[in-house]
């Protein structure tokens, strides 16, 4: 399919053909004065020369204007007259405009030569002033007078106005856009006699060529800034159908701002009950009518109440034996547009709009009504189905709130239970532990080897389920409580951690090392505590036997996370089981080799991702673990 340039808009190719033009006529000109040094005179090298200086001027104005912004534009045309009037020594430089009654014009852009006084820009000029002239322009024709008081007859008045000016002489090319001519682009000489040659004409017109092209972008401008008028209004009318509640609502945002699109003074919209055969008058704009704006749901039969497609009347005075065209008259209606709502095959209402004077609705002003009555065609299709959305909504409400009572009893249970089995449980246990220690304190002269194997037992078991019910306390505990995410330094945390596993460390004569500095994270403080206690704790217990652990801490920080890397020496952990180990009493080693309660690792897995973070590990056997936590990090 050819590409085609929908008419008043500016092809970016006139503005490449100009440039390719001038670029062409100055390789040339270069070729022909290298070929003219040898045996030409002084005179022809020098005109050659001063014909390649214009057109290597015109092609640096053609240059500057692409892709000049808009509002640069004046500027930039202010700024050519200037080169190319100091070029040619001329003493002035305009760009004269055409209005639209076609009598008058406007100068818009205006350039002094230095010394001469400043010239307000002139709005509303008399064509009549330079009808000789004017003619010219309007026929597409170059005005060239290299001597004002030389003119012909035929030129007389134009010649008394531009010695009142103590212009000598002049030169204007028009102005052409599509064909139109919209003005002129001229230079003059008050100081001497200044004619142009023909081929400076020639570079005068390409120019001429150079600013129209220009100025037709502003006029692109303009047109693409009342589309963007029509989307803004469309998409006001939109936010606002969405935003309301009620057919009516909806009827009442769209006459309250269809007018800034549309001229009209009378608007009504309707919904129908197809069924009955009747229309529910929703929304009105009529100044003959007093009444409330919103008649509050009038049902009666109104005209074009079959219609299909948009009908329009320019006049309804000129359809007196149309019982409908005479309905509109009696409101005052001269200029009718009736619009049908309708979603698919089903007619949902009509929208009505109307003038009190003869103005019939253009093309444009049509295809804004249709757009509109769509919009509305489906809003008012849909408002019903909005309605049964709200009562989901409230009972939706009710279920969530219910289900959050419930949720609520479920937590007071839970910390019920929690606490349960922090007193009730671990009482016995404490007990157990205390009765035995006082039984091979008091009584161990009387106890065998046996006997004290046995009380050794007791007490490994019951520390052993004591710390598995703490373990088990710390877990359920990081389920249910809030946890609120701050900044918090890791160096701090860490230490915290350390301290706690002081004895750890001592016994097992383990060597930490610390890689810093170590950035903050976006962590709960206690918990994040907790997390690195038992990735420490892991790492200091599973190491070969009589081998002190060695464990290394670092932190990598990149796209608004931060990495915490927790690795040791120890027996590492084969690629089968590295996602089980974080599991709730997943353990891979027995109680007696290798103790552990087979929760650290759920709580560090529970804790991390309750602060919106992620765990993992590398791993190999023989070779180490590689525990890793992220978080996030601050802000800033």
């Amino acid at each position: 399919m050819s590409e085609q340039t929908q008419p008043g808009l500016v092809s970016p190719q006139d503005d490449d053909d100009v440039l390719d033009a001038l670029r062409a006529r100055v390789v040339a000109l270069e070729a022909t004065l290298a070929e003219l040094k040898q045996g030409a005179t002084s005179g022809t090298r020098g005109r050659l020369h001063d014909r390649l200086r214009f057109e290597t001027l015109l092609l640096e104005i053609a240059t500057g204007f692409i892709n000049v912004p808009l509002d640069h534009i004046d500027a930039e045309i202010v700024r050519a007259l200037g080169a190319v009037g100091s070029f040619a020594g001329a003493d002035e430089g305009y760009v004269s405009q055409f209005n639209a009654d076609g009598m008058t014009r406007d100068d818009t852009h205006y350039w002094l030569a230095n010394g001469l006084p400043h010239v307000a820009t002139l709005r509303g000029i008399p064509m009549t002033l330079y009808p000789w002239a004017i003619a010219l322009i309007r026929a597409g024709e170059t005005v060239h007078v290299p001597s004002v008081a030389s003119i012909g007859p035929e030129a007389a008045g134009d010649r008394e106005t531009w010695l009142s000016f103590g212009y000598h002489s002049l030169a204007a090319m028009p102005l052409a856009i599509d064909g139109e001519i919209i003005g002129y682009l001229g230079f003059a000489s008050s100081g001497a006699e200044r004619p142009w040659s023909e081929e400076e004409l020639t570079l005068l017109r390409v120019l001429a060529e150079i600013v129209a092209n220009a100025l037709r972008r502003r006029r692109m401008d303009a047109h693409l800034h009342t589309l963007a008028a029509r989307l803004q209004g469309l998409r006001t009318i939109g936010r606002g159908i969405l935003d309301a509640r009620s057919a009516r609502q909806i009827a009442d945002v769209v006459l309250d701002h269809l007018p800034r699109l549309v001229q009209i003074d009378h608007a009504l919209v309707v919904a129908f009950d197809v069924d009955a055969g009747r229309a529910e008058l929703l929304a009105r704009r009529n100044p003959e009518v007093p009444a409330d704006p919103t008649p509050g749901g009038e049902e009666r039969p109104l005209p074009f109440l079959s219609c299909l497609v948009p009908t329009r009347v320019d006049d309804t005075h000129a359809r007196p034996d149309d019982p409908d065209s005479a309905v509109l008259a009696a409101l005052g209606v001269r200029s009718f547009l009736a619009i049908p709502l309708r979603v698919g095959e089903t007619a949902v209402g009509r929208f009505d709009i109307g003038r009190s004077r003869v103005r019939p609705f253009t093309q444009a002003e049509i295809e804004i009504a249709v757009e509109v009555g769509e919009m509305l065609a489906v809003a008012l299709n849909e408002t019903d189905l909005q309605q049964r959305l709200a009562r989901h909504a409230e009972e939706l409400e009710r279920t969530v709130e219910d289900r959050t009572a419930a949720l609520r009893d479920k937590v007071a249970e839970l910390e019920s239970f929690t606490y349960s089995i922090s007193h009730d449980l671990r009482a016995p246990l404490r007990a157990m532990l205390g009765l035995t220690q006082a039984l091979v304190e008091d009584y161990g002269d009387r106890l065998d080897t046996a006997g004290h194997d046995f009380a050794r037992r007791v007490m490994t078991s019951a520390r052993r389920l004591d710390t598995l019910v703490q373990d088990l306390l710390t877990y359920s505990r990081l389920s249910a409580a809030e946890l609120v995410l701050e900044e918090v330094r890791l160096g701090g945390a860490l230490s915290q951690a350390i301290s706690k596993l002081d004895r750890e460390i001592a016994r097992t004569g383990a060597c930490i090392e610390i890689e810093r500095p170590l950035p903050a994270v976006m962590a709960h403080p206690a918990t994040l505590t907790i997390v690195l206690e038992n990735l420490l704790s892991n790492a200091l217990r599973y190491v070969a036997p009589g081998r002190p652990p060695v464990v290394r801490i670092r932190a990598e920080t990149g796209k608004g996370a931060a990495r915490v890397w927790i690795e040791d020496d120890g027996i590492g952990i084969e690629a089968a089981y590295h996602h089980r180990i974080f599991r709730l009493f997943e353990r891979l080693h027995g109680g007696d080799t290798y103790p552990g309660t087979g929760v650290g690792l759920a709580i560090v897995h529970k804790a991390v991702t309750r602060m919106r973070g992620f765990v993992g590990v590398a791993s190999e056997p023989g070779k180490g673990s590689r525990f890793w936590f992220e978080l996030g990090a601050p802000l800033g």
